[in-house]
């Protein structure tokens, strides 16, 4: 299945940051407002007030939130994560079988202790949750800009999403910097990427990974 047609649904700062590089790579992005006020007010600045100096890129169309929005080919959910259940249901009767609706918001849902992608798959059953995570700053990800992060901040960003958590001994370790695009709460795979492309020494055992700076 091609992904030309991407919604972002939420306007807010990753709302648009996201926009913004879905609209550099070539597809065809709509930036979904939760309401009528907001995407007028996106159409009028080109702008959001929450990520003020950063002009939407010419490509990235605005609308309000509605149930067409599922049918495009992949969804992310640029909202908070007490609000993602509203959005998912929003779109669920357009949604194709199988259409990848991705959480862009951390944490869990307060009432039900779920987690986003199991928010997803109870409010929008076609859908095929995943969940986009990182430590990155939005306005550097709209502009374009380098957005590298420390092994501890990208160690931090995986544990959230495992039991089998990341250890990273010393400062030395702690500083080093990347960037990828790795499996959220797969920390076995992250930690061989690391190994790659760090210097650093991998220990595993039943319980933790443990990356200490050669």
């Amino acid at each position: 299945m091609a992904f030309d047609h991407i919604a972002v649904v939420g306007a807010g700062a990753w709302g648009t940051a996201l926009a913004n590089v879905i609209a550099r790579a070539g597809r065809a992005v709509l930036l979904a407002a939760r309401d009528r006020a907001g995407a007028e007010v996106l159409l009028d600045r080109r702008e959001s007030p929450r990520l003020p100096g950063v002009q939407l890129h010419e490509q990235v169309g605005i609308a309000a939130l509605g149930v067409e929005v599922g049918r495009y080919d992949a969804i992310l959910l640029a909202v908070p994560s007490q609000h993602l259940r509203a959005a998912a249901r929003t779109i669920a009767p357009e949604l194709r079988q199988g259409t990848p609706v991705i959480a862009c918001a951390k944490g869990i849902e307060r009432a039900t202790h779920q987690f986003m992608t199991e928010v997803i798959a109870a409010a929008a059953p076609a859908a095929l949750p995943a969940i986009l995570s990182g430590p990155s700053f939005a306005v550097e990800v709209a502009r374009g800009q380098p957005a590298a992060v420390t092994l501890a901040a990208a160690a931090e960003e995986m544990n959230r999403y495992t039991d089998r958590k990341l250890v990273i001994q010393g400062p030395k370790a702690n500083a080093l910097r990347l960037s990828g695009v790795y499996r959220v709460g797969d920390t076995a795979a992250f930690a061989n990427s690391v190994a790659m492309l760090l210097p650093v020494r991998v220990t595993k055992t039943a319980d933790a990974i443990r990356v200490d700076a050669i």
